[in-house]
């Protein structure tokens, strides 16, 4: 069994730019606007899985870790929507996360921050933290409903990553990861809803098949500060913001 490509694997635009994109955004943090709007920082609250990025810049906003809630059977879930309070264990039982030892059993779903559905700047902010949990309950899974849900139509990392994981699942195999978090975003107004320049911190991920056999696949390890693009769009019909593009700005590990 393969996997087509694994989700950071994917084309680079722009690579030029990439070297130097995490230093611009710490830099544009203490810019002078020239009549521009004022870029907003966005603090988050990593999970307790995530580790808390070290020396970072006085200018940037940074996650802090805090303990993950406990579900009612003892086990830990995953953190939900921004605003949307902690995910609860299912009534299957305890939230088991992936391991080498077999896939994640009794996922939380994560839960839609209802300020998502406000046509705000601090909407268009919350989706972009609530699409990296949606990926990471698709990984946990192979269920795309949420994440689908809240990608458009030209999200091409989206449509990619979404097909790649399913196979993967559909073939019987699992994915080991942790969430994704939030070091550090920047977000400005731009022609159809809002653009976000985001330090991601990720984990390593590793890819089972449906024997306990781990695919040998290229892939980067964890990474802290990763660079990437969010573009954000409100869409009427569906009440919420929706993720329009999202792309990775960094070198490519492979």
């Amino acid at each position: 069994m393969s996997i087509t490509a694994p989700p950071r694997a994917l084309p680079r635009r722009r690579p030029a730019q990439a070297a130097s994109l995490a230093a611009a955004l710490a830099l544009a943090l203490t810019a002078c606007g020239g009549g521009d709007p004022a870029p907003t920082e966005t603090t988050t609250t990593a999970p307790v899985s995530s580790t808390q990025a070290a020396d970072t810049p006085t200018a940037t906003a940074t996650a802090t870790a805090g303990a993950s809630p406990s579900t009612p059977d003892g086990g830990t879930a995953p953190s939900s929507g921004s605003g949307s309070g902690p995910a609860s264990a299912t009534a299957s039982g305890p939230y088991v996360p992936a391991s080498a030892e077999g896939p994640a059993q009794n996922v939380p779903k994560p839960v839609m921050p209802e300020v998502m559905k406000e046509e705000t700047q601090e909407g268009a902010e919350a989706a972009v933290k609530y699409f990296w949990e949606t990926v990471y309950y698709m990984q946990q899974t192979g269920d795309a409903g949420l994440e689908q849900e809240i990608s458009g139509p030209t999200c091409k990392f989206c449509e990619h990553h979404k097909n790649s994981i399913m196979k993967l699942h559909g073939d019987g195999g699992w994915m080991v990861s942790e969430t994704a978090t939030i070091h550090s975003a920047i977000t400005r107004p731009s022609k159809n809803g809002y653009t976000s320049t985001i330090l991601l911190n990720m984990s390593k991920e590793e890819f089972f098949e449906k024997s306990g056999d781990e695919i040998a696949v290229s892939m980067s390890d964890s990474e802290d500060k990763a660079p990437w693009i969010a573009q954000s769009r409100y869409d009427k019909d569906l009440g919420h913001w929706t993720i329009a593009e999202m792309a990775y700005e960094g070198v490519s590990q492979n």
